[in-house]
């Protein structure tokens, strides 16, 4: 367990899909369907905000054209 304050705060699609609970075929799958928020890109490297996933989650899972619009 990663102590209090320790946390990643860019996740990759491994730790993001478990932070949902989900696996990370699925996780991919509702990322290329606009499901999940959009990640930050570094070149080719795709990380997604533990933040905002967690405040996605919160505000009950919108889409991601929803979560944006919100924003």
């Amino acid at each position: 367990m990663t102590p209090v304050g320790t946390q990643k705060l860019l996740l990759g699609a491994r730790e993001a899909a478990a932070l949902l609970g989900i696996c990370k075929t699925t996780f991919y799958d509702w990322d290329r369907a606009g499901r999940i928020p959009s990640p930050k890109r570094f070149g080719k490297t795709r990380k997604w905000s533990r933040t905002e996933l967690l405040a996605w989650e919160e505000a009950g899972c919108p889409t991601r054209e929803e979560w944006e619009a919100r924003r």
